[in-house]
């Protein structure tokens, strides 16, 4: 019997569903959203100048966090792919304050690795609760805008995204993207799949999150 892992990764919680047909009822974890998570860590740190390594994950208040640590005088240095959390476009991510190099700087710094899907979680709770014999497939969902190739803004090409795939295939499960079928414009879905990869010998697929709402609410009979 297939064994699904779903996780929804929003703004505010991260929803992490374990699915097989054969249950009558599913069980599902609610755990903070990692924006939320590691925008707290970022103010936790006082002393610390902070290096940011890992992968790309969603803005918003990890990146207001930054902001105000940048102006109480603490210096920020990132990786290149770990900077794209702040902007896809390293110009504007510099232009913050944010320094981009490869490697930590000497000093003071505290490394902080950005990451999105939890493997060991998954695992962590699907041995110890025996949800699960063995995890077939991890389906995730971010919100991407994709790094624009044409000059034009993140919303403007989000929609182009959109806009082109459904003219390409309309069918809402075409925009469900198999590891090696990621698009390259869809900077963050790639990084957290190149991740989970690392730790889980599965089969991983990706989707956006309004695509994936959309599907599910064609099957709530409600």
């Amino acid at each position: 019997m297939v064994e699904i892992c779903c996780v929804d990764v929003g703004l505010g919680t991260e929803d992490i569903l374990f699915y097989n047909p054969s249950w009558s009822d599913c069980f599902k974890i609610v755990i903070p959203a990692p924006t939320q998570v590691f925008a707290r860590k970022v103010l936790s740190i006082k002393k610390n100048n902070l290096f940011f390594s890992g992968g790309i994950i969603g803005g918003g208040p990890i990146t207001q966090s930054v902001k105000n640590r940048i102006k109480a005088g603490v210096k920020i240095v990132a990786t290149p792919e770990a900077a794209l959390t702040f902007n896809y476009d390293l110009a504007e991510v510099k232009s913050l304050g944010i320094d981009v190099q490869e490697m930590c700087p000497d000093g003071d710094f505290e490394e902080i690795k950005l990451n999105e899907v939890d493997v060991e979680l998954i695992n962590e709770v699907s041995k110890n609760n025996l949800i699960f014999n063995k995890l077939d497939f991890i389906i995730f969902a971010v919100q991407d805008h994709g790094k624009p190739l044409d000059g034009s803004s993140t919303i403007s090409y989000r929609h182009k995204i959109i806009s082109d795939q459904i003219k390409n295939d309309p069918r809402p499960l075409s925009f469900l993207y198999h590891i090696s079928k990621i698009p390259e414009s869809l900077l963050r879905m790639r990084s957290d799949a190149n991740r989970l990869s690392e730790s889980f010998d599965g089969q991983i697929f990706v989707a956006d999150t309004v695509i994936a709402a959309s599907i599910g609410a064609t099957l709530d009979p409600q």
